[in-house]
């Protein structure tokens, strides 16, 4: 899949796919609980950090979207990021992952048919979830 990801995103759909992932990593800031912490970090409060926290987003996202999940990139990207948010995780999802609490019930299945199958149900997620969090607030401005 990530080599598919990789032909269609840099030799067919070079300026869609870029503006794509500029689009999503746009949205997640329409999240208050994601737009508070931004505005708490000062994270897009400068010039400076604005454009570093870009750029590094647009690293991490293109090791994830180009190699296979298992590479040393993506596990070292995953590394990297891991490390940058160590401060914001709260305790209390690892403490869930300790007892053993699962996670499942987001999409409508475990397995899908084909990729459009698993594509619809993922879709019908996110548009729940942004129904949901993705509301008016003043950090989002």
């Amino acid at each position: 899949m990530s080599m598919l990801m990789s032909y269609l995103g840099e030799l067919e759909f070079s300026k869609i796919f870029l503006a794509s992932i500029q689009f999503a990593l746009f949205k997640t800031y329409g999240i208050p609980t994601i737009s508070e912490l931004l505005v708490a970090t000062k994270e897009f409060s400068t010039p400076e950090n604005a454009s570093k926290r870009y750029a590094d987003t647009g690293i991490l996202i293109g090791e994830f979207t180009f190699h296979h999940p298992q590479s040393d990139r993506v596990i070292k990207a995953l590394a990297r990021m891991n490390y940058i948010h160590t401060g914001t995780k709260m305790p209390w999802k690892s403490i869930g992952d300790a007892m053993g609490i699962k996670y499942d019930g987001r999409l409508s299945d475990t397995e899908w048919t084909d990729g459009l199958q698993f594509y619809e149900d993922i879709k019908a997620c996110a548009f729940d979830y942004e129904e949901k969090y993705m509301i008016p607030a003043k950090s989002n401005w």
